[in-house]
């Protein structure tokens, strides 16, 4: 529910030159509500360090037909 109601405060702006980031993404589900909430006129970039959150969120992205959309990568937000 956390999810829902930051989308809903913090909603996605116009499309823009570049993609929204959500950083520390884990598993993917605040990135997924998102691209659920604009419609899929969003790319979005979820980060996170951890490898096997991002296979799952991954996975949770293909199963919601979003993978093109929505792209994961493996970094360290404080490096």
């Amino acid at each position: 529910r956390w999810r829902d109601r930051a989308a809903r405060l913090v909603p996605p702006g116009p499309a823009s030159d570049g993609p929204m980031l959500d950083l520390c993404t884990g598993t993917g589900d605040l990135a997924l509500t998102y691209d659920r909430d604009a419609k899929g006129a969003l790319s979005i970039v979820g980060a996170d360090f951890a490898h096997e959150m991002l296979v799952r969120a991954t996975q949770k992205a293909d199963k919601a037909g979003a993978a093109e959309r929505v792209k994961f990568v493996e970094c360290d937000a404080q490096a």
